[in-house]
């Protein structure tokens, strides 16, 4: 990653953390004039808020402005956390569909 491309990565970073402050941000390099920072939602209603919105929103004009003025492009990405006992439930279960005849009679006996 060149300096130019990390000076812009940690403007973003600290703008939005200063925006956004229970969010975490991961930033990954696409290429030389280009990086994703991923904003990790504390909970999966977070980007519902309007006040959140409007925040990301200003953000997506830098976005744009920074692209215009010196070519690069820094991504905003909104991740949504997954809730980890569903996932881990899902999983875990098998739906029948999946189970061979054999298994589907033994479970349901």
């Amino acid at each position: 990653m060149n300096k130019k491309l990390q000076i812009l990565i940690d403007e973003f970073i600290s703008e939005l953390q200063a925006r956004l402050p229970s969010v975490r941000l991961e930033p990954y390099p696409r290429g030389p004039k280009s990086a994703d920072i991923y904003m990790i939602a504390p909970h999966k209603d977070f980007w519902d808020d309007d006040i959140t919105l409007a925040a990301v929103e200003n953000m997506g004009q830098k976005q744009i402005e920074t692209l215009v003025r010196t070519g690069y492009f820094i991504h905003l990405l909104r991740h949504y956390p997954q809730c980890g006992a569903g996932v881990v439930s899902a999983v875990r279960e098998e739906a029948p569909q999946w189970q061979t005849h054999e298994q589907h009679d033994k479970d349901a006996d």
